[in-house]
């Protein structure tokens, strides 16, 4: 299933499970209207959405889309029906379940930091999942109007920080798109960061 709109993938993840065969997209957790973490990015190879059977309720999610999405998608009646035959399947969800807690873990942590280190953290992550390296830096085609969406930061203060990445040669930016330079030197600005649950730099070789 192709999604190239964030609008069909809210409506097609309700009680649901996705896998990402390929693009790249951001959540944002909502809450009584509130975004509440920012700085989850998902790609090629992650699973999202349903984590459990029972009837807690869902969360509700808001994306964006980086990169339009490949998914396959699986409702939630069909991993109830496939549980009462086979158990193992809550084997499969507790599997499921660490990596995009870790995500949701770092993505906390990283709420509570300045905007820079909020930009600096999605770029790099957003960048790995796109299959840069090092060496070749993929144009991440992301719009400040998308940046401001998914981080809840203004245009204005966005716009003044990638201006000083910019200055500083670590990014340059063209309409619609955002290269990462310098992995060494827009990596530095997250040494002094606890990213003992997820440090995208390791993701960029």
């Amino acid at each position: 299933m192709d999604i190239t709109d964030a609008s069909d993938l809210n409506l097609k993840l309700q009680d649901s499970i996705i896998y990402i065969i390929s693009g790249v997209l951001t959540p944002c957790m909502i809450t009584t209207g509130v975004r509440t973490v920012s700085g989850v990015v998902l790609g090629k190879g992650c699973w999202f959405g349903l984590t459990n059977l029972d009837e807690t309720p869902a969360p509700h999610f808001q994306f964006e889309i980086v990169e339009p999405i490949t998914i396959i998608l699986i409702p939630a009646n069909h991993c109830q029906l496939t549980a009462e035959t086979y158990p193992e399947l809550y084997k499969w969800l507790w599997h499921v379940n660490p990596d995009i807690s870790a995500r949701w873990l770092q993505g906390q942590v990283i709420a509570g930091e300045s905007i820079m280190i909020k930009i600096v953290y999605l770029l790099i992550d957003i960048a790995a999942h796109q299959g840069s390296t090092k060496i070749v830096s993929f144009p991440i085609s992301l719009s400040q109007f998308q940046f401001s969406s998914m981080t809840g930061i203004s245009r204005s203060r966005l716009n003044h920080v990638l201006k000083e990445l910019e200055h500083n040669d670590e990014i340059s930016i063209s309409r619609g798109h955002i290269t990462i330079k310098s992995f060494e030197k827009l990596g530095a600005r997250l040494n002094e960061l606890d990213l003992s649950y997820r440090d995208p730099r390791k993701l960029v070789l």
